[in-house]
């Protein structure tokens, strides 16, 4: 694919991991988003680890050059 990881670090007031991706050739993107293997659900948010959307996605859609976080949990047992 065309997208770039560019940071990866755990979310600072949470559990959660934090992934920056960008687009590098200047086209469209519309992509599932693995981690170890596994596809995950994922919530974007901005640079100050808030909300964009509260929906949890399952694809990644972007225009040209575009930089995104998102924000997933590893939590396959929530509520325990």
């Amino acid at each position: 694919e065309n997208v770039v990881i560019s940071a990866l670090k755990k979310a600072d007031l949470s559990s959660s991991i934090l992934m920056r991706l960008y687009e590098i050739e200047g086209s469209e993107v519309k992509t599932s988003v693995r981690y170890l293997d596994d596809q995950i659900n994922f919530n974007e948010v901005n640079l100050l680890e808030e909300d964009i959307d509260k929906i949890l996605k399952q694809t990644l859609q972007g225009g040209p050059y575009a930089i995104k976080t998102i924000r997933f949990s590893l939590d396959r047992n929530p509520g325990k």
